[in-house]
């Protein structure tokens, strides 16, 4: 995963290390407030939006192709075998399909951030 990431563009990478970083401090934070509060309100409708706003980035970024982002990140799945095996192969490494990935990225983001507005209260 380390390899993949360090294969990306600049806008792209950070925002992989940023959604990363959200997720585990979120994550962290979310277990330790359940273990020493009572569970209600707290930090988890935060990171959810901050999560939901990073994945709507990382979509527009690869639905937009921005500084080839799309190319790169079809190239780094290509050269990936999952299997350890050369006969292994990912599923359609091509700039299009990493361009709808994108899209349903923005997609899933923007709900995230929906619930969060209208489910966390």
């Amino acid at each position: 995963m380390v390899t993949f990431i360090k294969s990306l563009p600049q806008p792209l990478k950070a925002l992989y290390v940023l959604a990363f970083a959200i997720f585990g401090a979120g994550f962290v934070t979310t277990v330790v407030q359940i273990i020493t509060a009572d569970g209600t309100g707290g930090v988890f409708p935060l990171w959810f939006a901050a999560m939901g706003a990073v994945i709507v980035l990382i979509g527009i970024c690869l639905a937009t192709d921005l500084n080839s982002s799309a190319r790169a990140t079809s190239e780094a799945a290509g050269d990936y075998r999952p299997m350890g095996m050369e006969s292994s192969r990912p599923f359609a490494p091509s700039p299009g399909f990493v361009r709808l990935i994108g899209g349903f990225f923005m997609v899933a983001g923007a709900a995230f951030i929906f619930v969060t507005f209208t489910e966390f209260r």
